[in-house]
């Protein structure tokens, strides 16, 4: 059941990362858009590290690594302070 319900969690974190990359190539996108597009990618950032957590709850930690959901949320971090291509 709790894989269901990964996979469910997952599809949709793929269709909101899609929806935001859309908007954000969107030339014409206005502000509004952006914050929209931004959302979509927070909440299919938000899917993955739950996603990372669940799995992370059933499966035996590997000592020296930490949790999947720290590893993940680390690299989210790292890449968000990187600048924008373009910018």
């Amino acid at each position: 059941m709790a894989d269901d319900i990964e996979i469910g969690m997952l599809a949709a974190a793929t269709y909101d990362a899609t929806s935001g990359m859309e908007i954000a190539d969107d030339d014409d996108a206005d502000p509004a858009a952006l914050r929209l597009a931004l959302r979509y990618v927070c909440r299919s950032a938000q899917d993955a590290v739950k996603v990372a957590e669940l799995r992370a709850e059933r499966l035996p930690e590997t000592p020296g690594t930490g949790p999947s959901a720290d590893l993940l949320r680390d690299a989210l971090a790292a890449s968000l302070r990187k600048p924008l291509s373009g910018s």
